[in-house]
């Protein structure tokens, strides 16, 4: 027994700071390095695989180490220069240092790793990911957020795992548009340095929050500044001045109002300053409206795939329920082929919208239901009766209850948009005694960082 117990509680081969060579073989879902000393695993912040490293042991754990890489010995295959001067310290991007194809190739395994050992199904009939064209300057919307730098107040994005504010200058995936009005408001808040106060959310003192800027296919903006007040400050009437004269398809400029504590970035109540508050997009021949806060994919260019793969299941005259469906995004364009299209969203603000939306295309056979998908599926379920259900849940995937409700009634298919591959393959062991994985496509929504979506198609099994 006492030798079991040696067994069972091996010492660590390494121990805080010690130095070691290292050879990357895999990358982990998060983006760390993967390397293997005397059979014992250690995570390697921007390691890649095929690369020879020096590193120094930072922390070590039961089951594994984490390592911070001093010198690289022999360079990765997929290594490419990073365009961005501030990649490793702005949190932003974890791999723009990994070439497009080595990208593909690891987010794919992402999916296969995680469906092999976490959802129980032999086969997930799973397809090569579908990359973008142009994975740079993609980012459709950008929240920026104010700090301080050596007394001068700065737009930028949190240092990589913390909540200090890195200066950004140029964003290389935020579309050049989104670039243009930033630097502009960088340029007016430095020159205002004195009237500025930028928010502190650990002590909630400060007026600027944000400053969140979308822009749509045509190259139309809306700019928010989000403030602590319902006053906007001089400087902020500055800027939208400057941005309704100097920048071309300015469509809106709104003043947020958020008062609440913390780090939520949009309050319940805005102001026009300038223009209207939402753009359009144009979808698949729908003119969908978007405010500063809308929920919407943030790569318009990749929506089109996904799109295709949802109305490729979708049959002629079809029951359509799309749970956590925001704005009606994913199963809108579906009103022609679908009888009924019944979309479920929490957020009283995105109804509002879906509902504008209904109107100003005079789309008459689809409908909204206000409420959490997790409390309102079962009812909702037994009354519609869908031929198909649309699941594009957030981060934590499914609920257990909405699953249950599914299985129970039957629903001949299901379409899984999912942007967690952990959490789609435990969805995936939850469905598969009664439905089919038919098809997996992962699409890439995020270049230049280890996110991935994943599409997924179900039939259900008949018995």
């Amino acid at each position: 027994m006492e030798e079991n117990r040696k067994k069972n509680n091996v010492t660590p081969p390494v121990r805080p700071g010690q130095k070691v060579e290292l050879e990357i073989t895999d990358l982990a879902y998060g983006g760390n390095g993967v390397a293997k000393y005397e059979n014992f695993t250690i995570f390697v912040p921007l390691g890649l695989p095929g690369s020879k490293i020096t590193a120094s042991i930072t922390e070590v754990k039961k089951n594994y180490a984490m390592a911070n890489m001093n010198k690289i010995l022999v360079e990765s295959p997929h290594f490419v220069k990073p365009v961005c001067p501030l990649f490793s310290v702005c949190g932003g991007c974890q791999w723009l240092h990994i070439d497009y194809a080595g990208q593909m190739k690891y987010k794919k395994k992402f999916i296969e790793y995680a469906l092999k050992t976490h959802s129980g199904v032999d086969n997930p009939n799973l397809n090569e990911v579908i990359g973008y064209t142009e994975p740079l300057y993609y980012r459709d919307r950008a929240q920026y957020k104010p700090g301080v730098d050596k007394g001068v107040p700065v737009l930028g994005f949190y240092r990589a795992n913390s909540h200090d504010v890195v200066k950004v200058n140029e964003c290389f995936i935020v579309n050049k548009k989104i670039n243009e009005i930033a630097s502009i408001i960088s340029a007016i808040l430095e020159k205002e340095k004195k009237k500025v106060t930028v928010y502190d959310e650990k002590t909630n003192d400060g007026y600027l929050r944000h400053v969140a800027i979308r822009v749509n296919s045509k190259g139309e903006s809306l700019v928010a500044f989000v403030v602590t007040e319902s006053i906007a400050r001089d400087y902020i009437d500055e800027a939208a001045k400057e941005l309704s004269e100097k920048v071309e398809g300015i469509h809106g400029i709104v003043l947020n109002m958020n008062k609440n504590k913390g780090n939520r970035v949009f309050g319940d109540s805005e102001k026009i300053i300038w223009g209207d508050n939402f753009i359009k997009e144009q979808i698949n021949g729908i003119e969908f409206m978007l405010e500063a806060d809308t929920f919407f994919q943030i790569n318009t260019g990749m929506l089109s795939h996904m799109l295709s793969f949802v109305e490729s299941h979708v049959k002629q005259g079809a029951r359509v329920l799309d749970l956590y469906g925001g704005t009606g995004a994913l199963s809108l364009p579906l009103y022609k082929k679908a009888s009924e299209i019944t979309v479920v969203e929490i957020n009283p603000h995105s109804i509002e919208l879906f509902k504008k939306v209904l109107a100003n295309n005079n789309i008459t056979n689809a409908f909204a239901v206000a409420g959490d998908a997790e409390t309102e599926a079962s009812a909702i379920i037994k009354e519609k009766q869908p031929d198909v259900i649309i699941l594009d849940p957030p981060r934590k995937g499914v609920h257990a209850d909405v699953l249950k409700s599914v299985i129970e009634n039957n629903i001949p298919e299901i379409i899984y948009i999912s942007c967690n591959p952990m959490t789609f393959a435990r969805d995936v062991k939850e469905l598969k005694e009664h439905y089919e994985l038919v098809e997996t496509i992962p699409v890439d929504l995020f270049p230049q960082t280890y996110h991935v979506e994943t599409m997924g198609y179900f039939r259900i099994i008949k018995r």
